[in-house]
């Protein structure tokens, strides 16, 4: 939550003071867009030493958004919200081994703001930016053969790319767009869930936050901008690749705090959950337009 609350203050602080700053410059203007799309997901958890997939889970996303520009000379303010829900294929094993096929609830929020400037004054060829986001994930893995298990990923991200004119003519403007993604404090909750214990009891675990690995990710766009007469469209085909390393492993307790101790072999241990290394691949298209 620390690292929502940090992100959110950015967030709103760089675009809340932008249309002061904007208000006083002849050049500025000051753009809302909506924003539909459908995202093709794929999420695998895998084992890197053995190159095998562990689970993984695939299929298409429609997700809605809204995004606002703001610039002031060469200067420019963007922020964008956006939200994904789709029930997908589950396909895999859990931490014990048992195979797996269900359906998984994707509830994917993206709340980002990014601050740029265009190289040559007064030309608006090539620009860099930076900026954070926040990312959460609330991933409802379905019962199935196994029993449902829930798990919310969060993480503040940092990113900072360019975008460049490939195309600027009577049909309208074409840009290449890139930036890398690289997480801060990236966590997953993993909800409470029932267990039997080493005596046989069925218990209720708390929630266990994992601390993921945090890799470097990136984005790759192609915003093609047109002018219909009555408003802007744009339409924003794109990639995205993000992955995150593995977990320590935490040890699970249950509601009153107590060390869960689960069967053994001819013995007994304390449960304990990790997070696999994982890869998350999406790539669609965006389709914006000016109110």
């Amino acid at each position: 939550m620390q690292s929502f609350s940090l992100t959110l203050a950015l967030f709103v602080l760089t675009i809340g003071t932008a249309p002061e700053v904007l208000a006083r410059t002849e050049t500025a203007s000051t753009t809302l867009w909506g924003q539909g799309s459908m995202t093709h997901f794929w999420y695998r958890e895998f084992n890197p030493s053995a190159d095998d997939i562990i689970d993984q889970e695939y299929g298409w996303l429609p997700g809605l958004g809204l995004k606002l520009e703001m610039t002031r000379g060469d200067l420019f303010y963007e922020g964008s919200v956006q939200f994904e829900y789709q029930k997908l294929p589950y396909d895999g094993h859990t931490q014990s081994g048992i195979p797996a096929t269900t359906s998984t609830n994707e509830t994917i929020w993206d709340l980002n703001g990014r601050m740029g400037r265009w190289i040559r004054p007064g030309v608006k060829q090539t620009a860099i930016y930076a900026g954070l986001g926040y990312r959460q994930w609330l991933r409802e893995i379905l019962s199935s053969s196994a029993q449902g298990l829930t798990e919310t990923y969060s993480f503040t991200y940092a990113l900072v790319g360019f975008k460049t004119r490939l195309y600027d003519g009577s049909a309208g403007n074409l840009y290449f767009d890139f930036h890398i993604i690289h997480p801060l404090d990236a966590e997953m909750d993993v909800h409470p869930f029932s267990v039997q214990d080493a005596s046989s009891n069925i218990v209720r675990t708390r929630k266990t936050t994992l601390n993921l690995g945090e890799k470097r990710g990136f984005y790759i766009a192609l915003p093609f901008t047109m002018d219909t007469g009555r408003r802007l469209v744009r339409f924003e085909p794109f990639y995205e690749y993000t992955q995150f390393g593995i977990s320590p492993a935490e040890i699970v307790r249950d509601s009153s705090g107590n060390v869960i101790m689960v069967s053994v072999g001819a013995g007994s241990a304390p449960l304990a959950v990790l997070e696999p290394e994982s890869e998350t691949e999406k790539y669609g298209l965006k389709i914006s337009f000016t109110f």
